[in-house]
This record gives C-alpha cells, sequence and structure tokens, in this order.
C-alpha cells in the first residue's frame, strides 16, 4: 500500500510538473508573438518614417536647386530687358548652360538618394 501512495504521489507531482511547464510554454508563446508582432509594426513604422525622410530630402534639393538658378534667371531676365538688341547666340549659351545645371542637378540628385537608400537599407 506504501508503495501505491508512493506512485501515486509521484505520479501526481510529475503531473503538476507537466502542468506548470506547459503553462510556462503557452506563456513564452504568447511571449513571443506579441513581440513579433509589436517587432513587425515598429519595423513599418520605420520603414514609412524612412519613406518620407526620403521625400523631405528629395524636396529640399529640388528647392535648394531652384533657388540657386533662382537669381542665374533673374539676371538673364534682367539682361534681356536691358539689351536693345538681344543676341541670339548668347541666349544659346545661357540655355545650355541651364541645360548642363539641369543634368548636373539630376545627377546630383541621383546619385545622393541612391546613396541615402543605400545607407538606410544597411542601417539596423
Amino acid at each position: 500500500m506504501d508503495d501505491l501512495n508512493d506512485s501515486y504521489s509521484s505520479l501526481t507531482l510529475q503531473d503538476n510538473v507537466l502542468c506548470n511547464l506547459s503553462s510556462a510554454v503557452e506563456e513564452n508563446n504568447n511571449f513571443f508573438k506579441e513581440y513579433a508582432q509589436r517587432s513587425f509594426e515598429l519595423q513599418n513604422q520605420m520603414i514609412e518614417n524612412q519613406s518620407k525622410s526620403l521625400s523631405l530630402l528629395e524636396k529640399i534639393v529640388s528647392q535648394q536647386y531652384s533657388n540657386i538658378n533662382r537669381p542665374t534667371n533673374i539676371r538673364n531676365e534682367e539682361q534681356a530687358r536691358t539689351s536693345k538688341a538681344p543676341n541670339n547666340s548668347d541666349d544659346d549659351d545661357d540655355s545650355n548652360s541651364e541645360d548642363e545645371n539641369d543634368e548636373q542637378y539630376v545627377a546630383f540628385r541621383d546619385s545622393f538618394l541612391s546613396l541615402f537608400k543605400k545607407k538606410v537599407a544597411e542601417s539596423p
């Protein structure tokens, strides 16, 4: 009879241990699911913020470029108004200069944005 009681106590103890382990595993599972969900949400938020940053930087670069060219355009307009006989070859030179500036700006913007995107992708 003592052996039976000992066996029953041992089984009860084992059952309690298994129940506690099962409960701990379930808690850890739930914790991990919540952690993974929160991590996913934060990563999505970071990606969204980085996209907004890229858009803002592109706008800033565009505005800076237009501000840089504005004084040149104003000077060209003033020269055109003050000169009595505009020289067509000068206008062509100005046009080429502006085209070169546009190409330089586009090249600068593209290289800047690609470098920035690369750095953002490398960031943890």
